[in-house]
């Protein structure tokens, strides 16, 4: 319970109710948040509708269970790609970078889709460019596939029966059954791999970024050229993605 609830300012109300999401292992209801945060339920539903309205927060269209809204999401991609600070976990990423000689990427979840949070170009010709806050799609990239395998079972089964399989390349998985079966080999090994699914001639592969409670923070991928990198030699690039994971992990741990 939050110290002192009763008397804290609106102001700090409405941080601690954003620390506290950002902290939730699952989306709570507006009752639950306040609880945890010593609210009455009064003030737990102004404070959550406020938020709503100016979308800071949003409501799960099924459950109504809050969760952070688009206003929220734009707003710390825009800190990440913008700040004059270059935050810890940037250096991470440019060492990730000189250790493989590939662009090196940060991806988020917001809303279920990953979206680009921080990168490092590779100092190559041949360079895809995706600017902070991109939004890419689930079932044919690496970071997208490495959130669907970290989803409980039928979870992920749900949510494959209701995309869109839309093919991006000859190489893109369009059958349900194929795609079910591509993500359970790759929920055995904890990786995501894009093998010319998205666009033709690159491929990637991503690891996941834990809390110290093993839940998803975000993706670290990398992804190359073909020219530069045959599909055969991505798994070799894993033991160097894993340890800059664990760093980017402690990292969130420690300023979160």
């Amino acid at each position: 319970m939050m110290e002192g609830g009763s008397t804290r300012s609106a102001v700090g109300k409405i941080v601690a109710v954003i620390e506290a999401l950002a902290r939730a292992r699952k989306a709570p209801t507006v009752t639950e948040l306040g609880a945890a945060l010593g609210l009455s339920r009064a003030q737990a539903y102004r404070i959550a509708a406020a938020l709503q309205e100016e979308g800071v927060l949003t409501r799960h269209p099924r459950s109504g269970r809050l969760m952070f809204g688009p206003r929220l999401g734009a707003a710390a991609l825009r800190i990440a790609g913008g700040s004059p600070i270059n935050p810890l976990w940037h250096k991470l990423l440019q060492d990730l970078r000189e250790a493989v000689g590939e662009t090196c990427n940060l991806v988020v979840f917001p809303d279920a889709t990953p979206t680009y949070f921080d990168r490092v170009e590779a100092g190559w010709p041949l360079t895809l460019h995706f600017g902070i806050g991109t939004r890419v799609p689930l079932h044919c990239t690496s970071a997208g596939k490495l959130y669907l395998t970290r989803l409980p079972a039928t979870e992920r089964t749900l949510l494959l029966e209701r995309m869109d399989l839309h093919s991006c390349t000859p190489r893109t998985f369009t059958d349900r059954a194929a795609l079910a079966a591509h993500l359970n080999e790759l929920a055995v090994e904890g990786i995501g791999i894009d093998l010319e699914e998205f666009v033709v001639g690159m491929v990637a592969i991503a690891v996941p970024v834990l809390t110290s409670d093993d839940r998803l923070l975000a993706a670290l991928s990398v992804h190359a050229p073909t020219a530069r990198l045959p599909p055969s030699g991505l798994r070799g690039l894993l033991p160097q993605l894993r340890r800059t994971a664990a760093d980017l992990g402690a990292v969130f741990d420690a300023v979160g």
